[in-house]
């Protein structure tokens, strides 16, 4: 088992985002790949042969196994943007500045994360951010919310038959995402432009459960 806490700030995570040229202090918050807390756990058992019990009982049991990974971690940060160029300084995409420096206005409102997204509603609430008044640049930094976490599990069974000394027929039945969970993880699955329609939705999601099966013949 392993666990990181930690926190990354900056003032640009990339090219693509230039530091505010009038109030500077707003482009400093988390950075893209911000993730408070992370959590992974590996697990192995295999079948061992029992001695009390009889050979074609051990015949049955022996050879079997089970693993898995477990991943439990902090929602990447929500990058916030505002492609309407308010500012007047050139901001639209493919811009003198590019994307990055205007943003919206905010309420100062703490954003509520809706982490049940099988309900339907809004990862955040958009009505908490408006554009800015033309010729201005908005009040909200970059990013200072996070989105929803990841809570993944990924198993494998498998069974193992001797067919003699080194050789061995093995089979393999694997699951990712064993629990089929609805997980909005990652820097480009909320929409934070406020110029789109989807500003405040979950517009990606991770994979959904998937099943694969193996037949291995080692020698």
């Amino acid at each position: 088992m392993s666990y990181t806490y930690a926190k990354s700030i900056d003032q640009s995570t990339g090219l693509p985002e230039p530091v505010n040229p009038v109030n500077p202090s707003l482009s400093r918050g988390l950075s893209s790949f911000d993730m408070r807390h992370n959590f992974v756990g590996s697990f192995l058992y295999e079948v061992r042969k029992f001695r009390s019990t009889s050979h074609s009982t051990n015949a049955l049991t022996h050879g079997w196994a089970i693993a898995g990974i477990a991943r439990f971690a902090s929602g990447l940060p929500v990058t916030l943007l505002n492609n309407n160029d308010t500012s007047l300084l050139a901001t639209i995409p493919n811009g003198i500045n590019n994307n990055g420096v205007d943003t919206p206005d905010w309420s100062g409102a703490a954003p509520h994360i809706n982490t049940h997204r099988r309900n339907g509603g809004f990862v955040f609430e958009p009505s908490e951010f408006r554009l800015p008044t033309l010729g201005t640049l908005g009040n909200s930094r970059r990013r200072f919310f996070s989105g929803p976490g990841l809570e993944n599990m990924d198993a494998t069974l498998s069974r193992r038959v001797l067919v003699s000394d080194n050789r061995a027929l093995e089979f393999r039945a694997e699951a990712f995402n064993v629990f089929n969970h609805a997980q909005f993880f990652g820097a480009a699955s909320v929409e934070g432009n406020i110029s789109s329609a989807s500003f405040g939705q979950a517009v990606s999601a991770m994979p959904p459960r998937l099943l694969q099966f193996a037949l291995r013949y080692r020698f």
